[in-house]
């Protein structure tokens, strides 16, 4: 409250001596505050080898702590393990339709469990995912596909739309492939286009 207070002060302030300012430039936060800001709050630096991916990282994660939950949505959860083990069968899934570094892949999901496992596994296949929002027009959808010319487009049957059944590439409905089965067991991480070449961070 003291800070709000301190604020509206020196809002009124700053009116009356400059009756021509616009209120949204005015500085309310001072040189303290801006420190502490800068310097206590979103001081996140943390030291990551040059040759780690985002990959690399994550499966130390995953290494660390199989059993501690990943990724939670509405009422569903899903633990590292079960996670990865779903992320990799995808990739493989991507991997084995010709998926891999400098590719593209196409994600038309809605906020959902499956659009983080479509992500993560295209990460893993090295390749880049393009962003389509399933509620966005066909004709904008089509666009964006015809001009990626991703390798495929990844989304759902729920999420299916115009836009992507319009698409000059295969689409593949992830809700079909099956990921959750044996969730337990340990599924490898496929690395590269062909599942043996390293993923490096500039691939």
């Amino acid at each position: 409250m003291t800070a709000l207070a301190e604020r509206f002060v020196t809002l009124l302030e700053t009116i009356t001596a400059r009756s021509n300012v616009k209120v949204g430039d005015i500085d309310l936060i001072g040189v303290a505050e801006t420190q502490r800001m800068l310097e206590q709050w979103i001081d996140t630096d943390v030291d990551v080898p040059a040759s780690a991916t985002l990959v690399d990282l994550f499966e130390a994660q995953v290494a660390r702590t199989p059993d501690a939950v990943a990724i939670v949505f509405a009422e569903e959860e899903l633990l590292y393990a079960e996670f990865d083990a779903r992320a990799n069968r995808l990739a493989r899934e991507l991997l084995a339709r010709g998926v891999g570094p400098e590719s593209r892949v196409a994600v038309a999901l809605r906020r959902s469990l499956e659009l983080m496992i479509a992500i993560y596994a295209v990460e893993k296949t090295g390749a880049a995912y393009v962003p389509l929002d399933p509620d966005h027009p066909a004709s904008r959808i089509a666009y964006v596909i015809e001009s990626a010319e991703p390798a495929c487009v990844l989304t759902a049957s729920r999420d299916r739309c115009e836009g992507v059944d319009g698409a000059d590439a295969p689409v593949v409905e992830i809700d079909t492939l099956n990921l959750s089965r044996r969730a337990s067991t340990p599924s490898p991480t496929p690395s590269g286009a062909d599942g043996s070449t390293p993923i490096r961070p500039r691939t």
